[in-house]
């Protein structure tokens, strides 16, 4: 701290040169000057020290003095903020250690395993025939095993690996994917892991699945339960419409997959494995959406299904939206490219409340800053 006095200071520093550069014996009276202003200057840096003492003292004490007075954000926070996930292996664990017990009735574990439930409601959700021989001899190959080696099985492992993870992952999972929703949406869900089915994941009536051959894969989680905050919000704004309309069941699809895809895939700094291209879709989405070639492909072949959907009948249009927006991962990498792009020119805000604006919010928000040739047609 320098000395408050300007004139003290200067005749300070003058006095310390002279009593340099002057002779020992001709400098006496200077000397004692010398010694009377640095007692000045001591006393003075003690009295400014203690005055800041008492303003550090002051400004240190205000925040928790505010905290009182004024009502605090972490005293309420939001919604979403306070919603809770469960991870829940039972059903593997049932499949790998008890397989006998469920062939010994069948209907009885798909009516009662909570997974399961799920499967055939996501079966039935996408229109998807269960093949019920092929689930069955994936039971009894469990069947013929030995305890023993049911006991180590990887897929119980990787259970078990599931439960040690659950407190991180939810601590973690919770304040991401919030600022990525509206902050009255719920993420409350299940996460139930399960085997011998042909999903690697899925989002069904605030519930996820996920195939414990993914259990690695937590991006593919962070996907899903954003589905669940996204279904969670847009229904309270969004008109039923886009329910029933194949048409604009395109725009919800578009918006909701593109969107988790986005999410999941900026989330690689918190959850790194990924996976492999060609064995992992979150993997395969990433290397996609990586690549303009193949964003620009995917984006053409999307942007002449919406320009023919008139054309077409309602199942024709069903159909083909699952071939180029599903199962070609339209949906997906062109809905991130989307949201990327929104995000990159109007900021996170814009892009978040395209979600409370519905469907063709996204799409409008999106054509509004991309060329007219990489524009999303409207219907």
């Amino acid at each position: 701290m320098q000395p408050s006095n300007p004139d003290t200071t200067k005749h300070f520093e003058t006095l310390q040169r002279i009593g340099t550069d002057v002779a020992p014996r001709a400098n006496i009276a200077v000397r004692a000057k010398l010694k009377c202003l640095r007692k000045e200057i001591s006393v003075k840096r003690t009295t400014v020290a203690s005055h800041a003492l008492l303003m550090l003292l002051f400004w240190a004490a205000a925040p928790v003095l505010s905290m009182q007075i004024q009502p605090s954000d972490t005293a309420h926070p939001s919604p979403c903020l306070e919603s809770t996930l469960r991870l829940d292996a039972s059903s593997v664990e049932q499949i790998i250690l008890h397989p006998e017990t469920i062939l010994e009735d069948p209907e009885r574990f798909w009516r009662e395993d909570q997974a399961y439930q799920l499967v055939e409601l996501w079966h039935d959700a996408i229109n998807q025939p269960l093949d019920m021989d092929k689930w069955r001899e994936g039971v009894e190959r469990l069947a013929a095993l030995p305890q023993s080696e049911r006991e180590s099985h990887s897929q119980l492992e990787a259970a078990r690996r599931v439960a040690a993870i659950e407190e991180r992952f939810v601590e973690q999972v919770v304040p991401y994917l919030c600022k990525w929703i509206p902050s009255d949406a719920d993420l409350s869900t299940t996460i139930y892991f399960t085997t011998e089915i042909i999903a690697a994941g899925f989002q069904q009536r605030g519930d996820v699945v996920i195939h414990i051959l993914n259990a690695e894969l937590l991006n593919l989680f962070v996907h899903e339960v954003f589905h669940r905050g996204y279904a969670s919000t847009y229904r309270r704004y969004v008109s039923s419409e886009f329910e029933t309309d194949p048409r604009r069941l395109m725009y919800l699809s578009l918006q909701n997959e593109g969107m988790a895809t986005y999410v999941a895939y900026r989330a690689i700094e918190l959850f790194p494995q990924i996976g492999e291209v060609g064995q992992s879709l979150i993997a395969t989405d990433y290397d996609l959406l990586e690549n303009p070639e193949e964003v620009a492909n995917l984006h053409s072949r999307l942007r002449r299904l919406y320009q023919e959907a008139d054309q077409l009948t309602a199942d024709e249009l069903r159909s083909r939206s699952w071939e180029i927006g599903i199962q070609e991962r339209a949906n997906y990498v062109v809905g991130a490219y989307m949201a990327q792009t929104i995000e990159r020119e109007l900021g996170r805000g814009a892009l978040v409340e395209t979600i409370k604006n519905g469907p063709q919010s996204f799409v409008a928000a999106y054509n509004s800053v991309a060329p007219k040739e990489r524009q999303i047609p409207t219907l």
